[in-house]
């Protein structure tokens, strides 16, 4: 699966909304620019999980035309499933991901040397400490929610290399979905949770050693013209702004 909303591609005669870059859809505000982008996300929206689904060769040199599909998909729903036969390296997945502009990894707490982490059960050892690496389930997160601003996760991969023998299902959600249901409801939401203290994840301390510092930020902002989601429901080593 790729994933992320640094792709501009035209879905069929579904057009985006042409708006000056000032005119965002993502001020906060019931405006025009917002009401235009709410009308063409919402009847953008894929409405199956097979129109997700881009057959891909080779992953290492993926076609111009699989590589726009997956850009025009992650426009509108902001991922896509790819799927590819034969065996798959470590390397193979790097190199699909640099075809999409994927180039600066992010080196996570226990993440692989390479930057590319393989998700198991680990029985033993510093990854057993944490969820990602056992049978239990996960809550909805961003991944990366925890990093600074300036090393925030833009986008990413997930292949599955081994089919759960039970269980392993995963439920995708897309943000610009979850920011519209706000917006419905209450455009004060969203104020609340574009404060840049909104959502705080303390301190990582292991055996009395510094691994990772406190990190303030906001649940959502805008990079470059884009709307970017930083969130978890976790209940514990969770700090959310107290005010109304």
């Amino acid at each position: 699966m790729v994933t992320g909303a640094d792709f501009t591609a035209a879905v069929g005669s579904t057009k985006e909304p042409a708006l000056r870059r000032l005119d965002s859809p993502f001020s906060g505000k019931p405006d025009q620019a917002y009401e235009a982008w709410r009308e063409w996300k919402l009847s953008s929206v894929p409405r199956d999980t097979d129109s997700l689904i881009v057959e891909v060769g080779d992953l290492c040199q993926p076609r111009t035309s699989e590589k726009a599909k997956i850009r025009a998909l992650c426009r509108r729903a902001n991922f896509a499933i790819y799927a590819t036969k034969g065996p798959v390296e470590k390397t193979d997945i790097v190199r699909f991901g640099a075809a999409f502009g994927l180039e600066r990894l992010d080196m996570t707490h226990c993440a692989d040397d390479d930057a590319v982490t393989e998700l198991k059960v680990e029985a033993d050892g510093q990854r057993a400490a944490y969820i990602p690496y056992s049978n239990r389930p996960l809550s909805w997160h961003t991944d990366g929610y925890y990093n600074a601003a300036s090393e925030q996760v833009r986008g990413f991969i997930l292949h599955c290399l081994r089919a759960a023998a039970a269980g392993g299902d995963s439920l995708v959600l897309d943000p610009e979905l979850a920011y519209i249901r706000l917006m419905d409801e209450n455009p004060g939401y969203i104020g609340a949770m574009t404060e840049p203290d909104a959502m705080t994840i303390p301190e990582n301390v292991e055996s009395g050693r510094l691994v990772r510092r406190a990190v303030s930020g906001p649940v959502f902002s805008v990079v470059g013209g884009d709307l970017h989601m930083r969130y978890s429901a976790r209940k514990r080593n969770i700090s959310w702004k107290d005010g109304p």
